[in-house]
């Protein structure tokens, strides 16, 4: 299953630093919402993430589950999605999301390709973001900025793939 939402948020804006964490608390990590919720404790899932695609603005869900397990699996994923953007995630997520993003970004910029990577991102959006900037401005978001970010997103596609359409 592949869920696509719409963020009104791309890499640059000011609202981006606050989208990586509800990203990362919501299903970017293996401590957020939806691997614990979907995989974890209602087992559901191979896999339940999601990512950004930083470019375009959107936030994109993805679930390996079986066809029976279609709706059940989509109501939780739907269910975190509301909690997040009534702020139902603690201090101590944030904290280590945010101390998860940051170990993210060090690894990244420790071999050629991330380096490579962060600079794309740069020149893509027509920015100037260092390193020591991304730090401070992750370190510096608030819940309620986190809070107000999730109220711009919007669901905007679903796709699930079943086994009649693998098969053939």
């Amino acid at each position: 299953m592949n869920i696509g939402y719409r963020t009104q948020v791309a890499y640059g804006d000011p609202d981006y630093y606050a989208l990586q964490l509800f990203n990362g608390i919501f299903g970017g990590f293996s401590h957020s919402k939806l691997f614990i919720n979907v995989r974890e404790k209602a087992s559901l899932a191979y896999y339940a993430a999601s990512r950004l695609e930083s470019h375009k603005g959107l936030l994109m869900v993805m679930a390996g589950i079986e066809n029976a397990n279609y709706k059940q699996a989509l109501d939780i994923i739907h269910a975190q999605m509301k909690e997040m953007k009534q702020g139902n995630f603690s201090d101590e997520e944030l904290a280590q999301t945010k101390a998860v993003v940051k170990n993210q970004l060090l690894e990244t910029i420790d071999v050629s390709r991330g380096l490579v990577e962060i600079l794309y991102h740069n020149v893509i959006s027509g920015q100037d973001i260092s390193l020591d900037e991304w730090f401070a401005k992750t370190e510096r978001t608030t819940k309620e900025e986190i809070i107000e970010v999730g109220q711009k997103i919007q669901l905007d596609t679903i796709y699930f793939l079943t086994e009649a359409e693998v098969q053939g």
